[in-house]
């Protein structure tokens, strides 16, 4: 059985970048979500319209048929 007397402990410290949500004193700054949150507001809108006109669509030719005339 191996037993080492000295034990260490390693700390990593990496900053990748600077995060555009994160302020001075690490204060989260929400001002710059609110494009994000209008993009994503305005995209489950257009997918909503989207649907919906399709579905006008489907009920609108079920609608227009052809006039039969009776056999004279």
């Amino acid at each position: 059985m191996l037993h080492s007397s000295m034990a260490s402990t390693a700390s990593i410290g990496v900053l990748a970048g600077s995060l555009p949500f994160v302020g001075a004193n690490n204060q989260v700054n929400l001002n710059s979500f609110s494009g994000i949150i209008v993009g994503v507001i305005l995209t489950i809108t257009g997918i909503i319209i989207l649907i919906a006109g399709v579905i006008v669509l489907i009920l609108d030719r079920r609608r227009i048929r052809p006039k039969t005339y009776p056999p004279t």
